[in-house]
């Protein structure tokens, strides 16, 4: 029979949050694909413009609220992570905007685009930390109380 291997929590925690890089990188890399050609709509001076860029910073707080969340309920995490992670996140965004070059009329656009994007990971981040203490929470007390009946069951018998 083989005896239970301890893991060290230490290299799990650097093992598992150089999967989330990865991770936010791929996500941030793809969500920059499928809407890349939606970004020229930003620059519109009416309200469908406005709802566009709107748009692009709900569609990345979500995605930094829904990966942070998720990080945050494993144990022994780095506490700071989920703000570079949403900075991940807008990584490929970023460089593959300014590579591109020709997406903005003007700098002025590109920056507001830009703040609207770093305001809703940042922000994905905060809501996402808050959320994900609380479920953490929630499956801590979840996990005590079915352990206290089971005990409780085992002493019965």
């Amino acid at each position: 029979m083989k005896q239970a291997q301890h893991v060290d929590p230490k290299k799990q925690t650097i093992a598992r949050t150089f999967s989330y890089i990865t991770y936010s990188l791929l996500i941030g890399a793809m969500l920059y694909l499928i809407s890349n050609n939606l970004i020229a709509t930003t620059q519109r001076p009416d309200l469908i413009g406005t709802a566009a860029l709107l748009g692009f910073g709900l569609a990345y707080f979500g995605i930094s609220y829904l990966i942070t969340r998720r990080y945050i309920r494993k144990p022994f995490i780095f506490e700071r992570y989920p703000y570079i992670n949403g900075l991940l996140i807008l990584l490929p965004a970023f460089g593959l905007i300014r590579a591109k070059g020709d997406i903005f009329l003007d700098a002025l656009a590109e920056g507001v685009f830009f703040v609207v994007l770093t305001i809703g990971v940042t922000l994905g981040a905060y809501y996402g930390s808050k959320k994900g203490v609380k479920m953490k929470k929630e499956e801590q007390e979840h996990a005590a109380i079915a352990k206290r009946r089971n005990t409780s069951s085992d002493k019965t018998v």
